[in-house]
């Protein structure tokens, strides 16, 4: 792999290493890495939730956030935590995708109990037929 890969970078970029300097370099320097680190990421306050849309491969995110909200409000100790996790984290400066770990297993449950309310929705064509789609009969 290392050959292929070095090959692939005397066709492209004339220089054997040029992927390798560009994607370890940092590694191999850690005291430059440390003097020039950037920061950590800093997003809008609904980047979390477009996060949450693409971890659920879209289109269908829409429906299983939808059957969330559904959940949240049958279950409704556990959405309040959850949407105060969110909110909480929405106002942080620093967002990482990685703190959005541990609020997905509560995401689930919430997902979970809302698709009754989903599967009824899709029965009649209202929310498939609302998002665009074909209700399939």
């Amino acid at each position: 792999m290392i050959v292929l890969q070095g090959f692939s970078n005397v066709l492209v970029n004339d220089q054997w290493g040029y992927s390798f300097i560009h994607r370890l370099g940092a590694m191999l320097h850690p005291q430059r890495m440390a003097l020039e680190s950037e920061g950590y990421p800093s997003g809008p306050p609904w980047h979390y939730i477009l996060t949450l849309l693409a971890a659920l491969i879209p289109p269908v995110s829409i429906l299983l956030l939808a059957a969330a909200v559904k959940g949240a409000r049958q279950l409704s100790m556990l959405g309040i935590a959850t949407l105060a996790f969110l909110v909480a984290h929405s106002a942080n400066r620093e967002q990482q995708e990685r703190f959005l770990l541990p609020i997905l297993p509560l995401l689930f449950i919430l997902i979970v109990a809302g698709l009754p309310w989903l599967a009824g929705e899709s029965r009649r064509g209202g929310c498939i037929a609302a998002c665009g789609g074909t209700s399939g009969a």
